[in-house]
C-alpha cells in the first residue's frame, strides 16, 4: 500500500530551493573567479609598465580584450 501526499507542492517546493542554492553557490564561485582576474590584471597594469624588465604578467588576448574596455571609456568620457 502507497501511501498518500497531502502536500504534492512539498517536493517541487523542495527542488526549487534546492536548485536554487547549487545554482547560487556556482555562480558565486564563477563570480568571484571573475573579479579576482580583475583585480590581477589591475594589480599587473599597476606594478608593470610593459618594458623588457618589468613586463606583463597577463596574457596578451586578455590585455588586449580589457584596453578596448578602457579605451571607450576615454573616448566617452572625452566626449
Amino acid at each position: 500500500m502507497v501511501p498518500q501526499l497531502n502536500f504534492s507542492w512539498v517536493p517541487l517546493l523542495t527542488v526549487i530551493i534546492g536548485s536554487f542554492m547549487i545554482t547560487s553557490g556556482f555562480f558565486n564561485v564563477y563570480a568571484m573567479c571573475v573579479d579576482t582576474l580583475f583585480l590581477c590584471f589591475c594589480e599587473d597594469l599597476e606594478r608593470n609598465d610593459g618594458s623588457s624588465s618589468r613586463p606583463y604578467y597577463i596574457s596578451p588576448g586578455l590585455h588586449k580584450i580589457l584596453r578596448k574596455g578602457e579605451e571607450r571609456t576615454k573616448l566617452s568620457a572625452s566626449s
